[in-house]
């Protein structure tokens, strides 16, 4: 089974999650997480204007700690004995390994 995910950040240079979205190909099981503590004078002019008006907060909205406990049971309860995760930029991978690692 294929996970298309994406992930929102910062920026290029000091690149920390915002958010984080996750969708199966079979469209039956999806996350998002928006991440509360993230460090917010790190975002770019670019992700200030464009990307954080669009964060929709409420239930999704959640610390970095609380978000990766949700993500990993999201992940581990699929039932699918494989998956793929694709992305369409490097950086997702990153971030969600390290969303999973905990740091």
């Amino acid at each position: 089974m294929i996970i298309y995910l994406d992930t929102e950040f910062t920026d290029f240079i000091s690149t920390e999650l915002i958010s984080i979205g996750a969708i199966t190909e079979d469209g039956k099981y999806e996350f998002y997480a928006e991440i509360s503590d993230y460090n917010k004078t790190a975002a770019s002019q670019f992700v200030k204007l464009n990307v954080l008006p669009l964060l929709l907060g409420g239930s999704y909205l959640m610390s970095k700690n609380e978000a990766s406990a949700r993500f990993g049971s999201w992940l581990d309860e699929l039932p699918y004995e494989e998956v793929v995760v694709c992305i369409d930029y490097s950086a997702d991978w990153e971030l969600m390994v390290d969303l999973l690692d905990g740091d």
